[in-house]
């Protein structure tokens, strides 16, 4: 029985590889008896279209007039703008809070943005000891973790870890605006 089923098996194997060389010749023979090149026949060939075409005109340049970028004179509220650190009157921090946690300091507070617009800046928090020495600092995120904070009008969370080894819980802590970003609307 064994024997019977492999001579089928050979030979089904024989009639595939003799249809597959069959038609390998078949499709060769094919492609030798077509050829395509391309030929031009006269009476089917469309004339050139020829255009005539005006000399071109040049047109106005119209003149440039210099964009001179004035700087508002009052906010959104209608309050004049006296300065850098206009916009940093409508920041508040609130609930500032200094924990510990696994060997890290951290610093988590609400800032509420007064504003009726987002405004952009970056805080830094300064812990200082008793003599009024910087012990340590980081910059507050916002909870997708960028430094550069954008404060929708309302409440907006931010935290800072500190990277000391020294424990920051008895020490004042200050926290200031940056002032090479500067506090502005968006």
């Amino acid at each position: 029985m064994e024997a019977c089923k492999q001579k089928r098996l050979m030979h089904t194997a024989r009639l595939k590889y003799a249809a597959v060389a069959f038609i390998m010749a078949a499709l060769a023979f094919a492609a030798g008896c077509m050829a395509a090149r391309p030929e031009l026949v006269p009476e089917y060939t469309i004339e050139p279209v020829v255009e005539e075409t005006s000399e071109p005109m040049p047109s106005e340049t119209p003149e440039a007039t210099p964009f001179a970028a004035e700087e508002p004179t009052v906010d959104a509220l209608g309050n004049a703008i006296d300065g850098a650190d206009h916009y940093e009157r409508y920041i508040t921090f609130r609930n500032v809070q200094v924990y510990e946690d696994v060997g890290d300091t951290f610093l988590d507070c609400v800032i509420y943005n007064s504003y009726p617009r987002d405004i952009i800046c970056a805080v830094s928090a300064v812990f200082r000891d008793k003599d009024g020495n910087a012990a340590a600092t980081g910059s507050l995120r916002s909870g997708d973790g960028q430094y550069i904070l954008v404060l929708k009008p309302g409440e907006n969370r931010a935290y800072a870890r500190m990277d000391t080894d020294t424990s920051l819980l008895g020490f004042d802590v200050e926290l200031t605006f940056d002032a090479s970003m500067g506090v502005r609307p968006s």
